[in-house]
């Protein structure tokens, strides 16, 4: 049956005077009023009649390949039964904040081509696990945060063949049972007080395809770094970010064989470990230079350097991002950098002349975050120059646009440029403004 056009005559229309308004209109013209509705009247309007249920079936592919609770909480449970029985099999990431058991056994039974789920605060998730994880096939990527699961839960993972990572952030796993982990892995990300290390050379070793590693806020470490490297645990381990805390054996950190990219943090309060943290920090730094002065692409520091430390990371050639959290002396030594492309400051005690001394010095600089650097004509004009100049000569070996990144507001941000149009043309210099609690982690991936 040909569809009523939505752009009739006027007398075409008042043909069909006896029919609603919104039946007239085409098949293209009703979805395009689908996708302007929240997702509790898009199921009202699926429900409206038969026309209405075919519509919403031909768009649910692209409008709903994600959902959160948040958006499923304002809808009735009817509802939500309708929306996971119509589409279901069209979600591929969900978020769930405080999950009950109804919403699991939907996402278990309608849900089968699941790429990533993300738990958040779910206390009672044990009681899930199963009834969830059974149908997820397809599964790439799972998030579990200060959510309960225990270690005998950890079972029901074994069967996910496609999952590439996994994150666990505050739950109370020890990770006696991380041997039934799939070995399909590749990113592991491990937030949890609880966690036994002891373990966790043997786990890398069985996963395989483990590329990046992630230990939080965990301090018992006693041999596990050195016993990685030992046993040649993690011989594709790329990426690790780990706290560092008073153990010796952080140095061994160096010696892991694909290390390409290391995030180093530290949350010491007590000023009468700094001492001995900073030792370890400069072991851990001249190790670097010795085994990965050329490897090592990507380091992030959040703790205090000594001028001697920072003069030991301006030996590691190969760097191409930096980001410090605390330095307050002459940066020159960064200066030898010369495959640097991306930089972060996170103090106030870097001066517009010497963000201008490095962006000379550093031929492939096209991305700095300035966290404690007021917005001001001086340094983005001075950058603007020096690009042009670069571009003149025929020497451009940056990126364009170069990005800076301030922290302050997008709305500063474009007051700036209209009061300043000439400082930061659009092909030269990308501005971005940054609040306290996103800068840092933004400008550290």
């Amino acid at each position: 049956m040909a569809q009523p056009d939505a752009y009739e005559s006027p007398q075409e229309m008042l043909s069909h005077r006896r029919t609603s308004s919104i039946l007239s209109l085409n098949d293209d013209c009703l979805e395009r009023v689908l996708q302007k509705l929240g997702l509790q009247d898009q199921l009202r309007f699926a429900r409206t009649c038969p026309r209405f249920r075919r519509i919403y079936k031909m768009a649910t592919a692209r409008l709903h390949k994600s959902v959160n609770s948040d958006e499923l909480e304002k809808c009735t449970a009817r509802e939500v039964c309708t929306f996971f029985k119509l589409s279901g099999a069209h979600v591929q990431s969900i978020k769930v904040m405080h999950i009950k058991e109804r919403l699991a056994k939907l996402v278990g039974d309608k849900c089968s081509n699941l790429r990533t789920l993300h738990f958040v605060f779910c206390p009672n998730m044990y009681l899930f696990m199963k009834s969830i994880m059974d149908n997820a096939y397809h599964l790439e990527a799972l998030e579990i945060c200060s959510s309960g699961i225990r270690d005998k839960d950890i079972s029901v993972l074994q069967n996910l063949t496609n999952l590439k990572i996994l994150e666990l952030s505050n739950c109370y796993i020890t990770g006696r049972t991380f041997y039934e982990l799939p070995a399909s892995i590749e990113v592991l990300k491990l937030n949890c007080l609880n966690l036994e290390v002891g373990s966790l050379p043997q786990t890398c070793k069985r996963l395989t395809k483990l590329r990046s590693l992630d230990l939080l806020r965990l301090y018992r470490y006693d041999e596990v770094f050195k016993m990685m490297v030992m046993e040649n645990s993690c011989p594709s381990l790329e990426v690790l970010r780990f706290t560092m805390g008073l153990r010796r054996n952080s140095a061994y950190v160096a010696q892991l064989p694909s290390l390409k990219e290391l995030m180093i943090c530290s949350d010491i309060l007590d000023t009468q470990d700094w001492q001995h943290y900073n030792n370890l920090l400069t072991l851990l730094i001249e190790g670097l230079v010795e085994y990965k002065y050329q490897e090592l692409e990507h380091l992030t520091i959040g703790a205090r350097l000594t001028k001697e430390q920072l003069k030991e990371v301006g030996k590691l050639s190969g760097l191409r991002v930096l980001c410090l959290s605390w330095v307050d002396f002459d940066y020159a030594p960064i200066a030898k950098l010369k495959m640097l492309e991306k930089i972060v400051f996170n103090e106030p005690c870097v001066s517009d002349s010497m963000i201008l001394h490095l962006f000379d010095a550093c031929p492939k600089l096209h991305y700095l975050g300035l966290k404690q650097i007021c917005l001001n004509d001086k340094l983005v004009t001075g950058i603007a120059e020096r690009v042009r100049q670069e571009m003149t000569n025929n020497n451009m070996k940056r990126k364009l646009p170069i990005e800076l990144g301030f922290s302050t507001s997008d709305e500063e941000i474009r007051m700036f440029i209209c009061n300043n149009p000439e400082a930061a043309p659009k092909k030269i210099i990308r501005l971005k403004g940054y609040n306290a609690y996103s800068f840092w982690a933004g400008w550290i991936c």
